[in-house]
């Protein structure tokens, strides 16, 4: 869990069974939108397939927040600001399509956001109870093969990536680091 000015975040990996239509994620939403409003929690389901990891989600819920406090949104949700942030994409239909949660997938990164820890605890174990899924971090982990899914994904040059990793040394760091910039530099493409 973070704390991040008055709010509690908490990024969890998640395997549960894979969905099997859009019908059944769009009920699943729904249904998590009723529970966590009336929690006063924010909750972004994402692809695990396509974050970088912890860092990649936290950076993604850091910049939704200061984009949002600032007035440069993109959006009128934070969820959605989010998902913004994690794809690196102002096009909403675009950002869903590369990080949203798709029909097939069984393993999701929650992010939580809320002002006290009871809150986003209760919700995540609301949520989890709707997934029929179980906390599992090891969907956050990021293997080098991952990385370079990921450096395509993006449309990283092998470059600049190269650059980076030579500083950082670490295959995940390297990809994170230009991830957050490219987050950074996304108000102002």
């Amino acid at each position: 869990m973070f704390k991040y000015e008055e709010y509690v975040i908490n990024i969890v990996g998640i395997k549960c069974k894979p969905f099997q239509s859009v019908d059944e994620i769009n009920s699943l939403l729904s249904n998590i939108e009723k529970i966590s409003t009336s929690r006063n929690v924010t909750v972004q389901l994402l692809d695990a397939h396509y974050v970088a990891g912890r860092k990649h989600a936290l950076f993604s819920v850091l910049f939704a927040l200061d984009t949002l406090r600032h007035g440069r949104k993109h959006t009128e949700k934070l969820g959605m600001e989010i998902l913004v942030y994690a794809s690196i994409q102002k096009q909403i239909s675009t950002a869903i399509r590369t990080v949203g949660v798709k029909v097939g997938i069984s393993e999701i990164i929650a992010i939580l956001i809320g002002k006290d820890e009871e809150s986003v605890n209760t919700v995540l174990s609301q949520t989890m109870m709707m997934l029929s899924g179980v906390q599992d971090d090891s969907v956050l982990e990021v293997s080098e093969s991952k990385v370079m899914e990921l450096i395509s994904i993006y449309n990283v040059s092998l470059k600049e990536y190269e650059i980076v990793k030579s500083i950082s040394r670490d295959p995940e760091d390297a990809l994170v680091k230009i991830l957050i910039n490219r987050m950074a530099l996304l108000p102002y493409t």
